[in-house]
């Protein structure tokens, strides 16, 4: 099965480094940014099938990079990591950042799942339930 391009951006430089090791150790060839306006572009320039947005960046900003990318590629995947009970917008999907790595994971393959003819299995890292990424 070829490689999935996934888009990560967040704000936190401690937690986007976090967040794309794991999706690189479940398959996932990662693209990130820091900044919203940049992230917007390199998805319109790239080929993604997945962006994961991060807590770190504001909700009416974060709901703008949703919107442009719906707008550029409908079916493309977004996953909204919450810190709080914050509303995940238009996302695809959502998980709460206390959830963990296997939360993150297992929300991609579930919606990765509902896409038709799309399947993707990933290996899951040496991680227990329990563990979390770390707030910002």
């Amino acid at each position: 099965m070829p490689t999935l391009n996934a888009l990560s951006v967040g704000r936190d430089l401690r937690l986007l480094p976090l967040r794309n090791q794991i999706l690189r150790s479940a398959g996932y060839a990662v693209h990130s940014q820091t900044d919203s306006r940049y992230a917007v572009r390199m998805f319109i320039d790239g080929d993604f099938d997945l962006v994961v947005l991060c807590h770190s960046i504001p909700v009416k900003e974060r709901n703008a990079i949703i919107a442009a990318i719906k707008a550029e590629k409908p079916t493309t995947l977004v996953i909204v990591i919450k810190a709080y009970e914050d509303d995940p917008g238009i996302a695809d999907g959502s998980v709460h950042s206390l959830d963990g790595a296997k939360a993150l994971l297992e929300c991609i393959e579930e919606l990765l799942s509902r896409r038709k003819g799309v399947r993707h299995i990933f290996s899951l890292p040496q991680m227990q339930r329990s563990e979390t990424l770390p707030q910002g």
